[in-house]
């Protein structure tokens, strides 16, 4: 794990690009299914094991 995976910037960018696709859910253009794709492929972007603490 790289210091950096931590940082508030990059966690602030996860949390960020999550927030675009729970919009994209809300506003129904992607399903339950397709976000959580997209939520996993997020993590690994940035280097966020899923299943941590501050993973979403």
């Amino acid at each position: 794990m790289d210091k950096s995976t931590y940082s508030p910037d990059n966690l602030i960018n996860y949390h960020t690009a999550l927030s675009l696709v729970d919009r994209m859910e809300n506003d129904g253009v992607i399903n339950k299914k397709e976000k959580a794709i997209l939520y996993t492929k997020i993590a690994e972007k940035y280097g966020l094991n899923p299943n941590s603490i501050f993973a979403a």
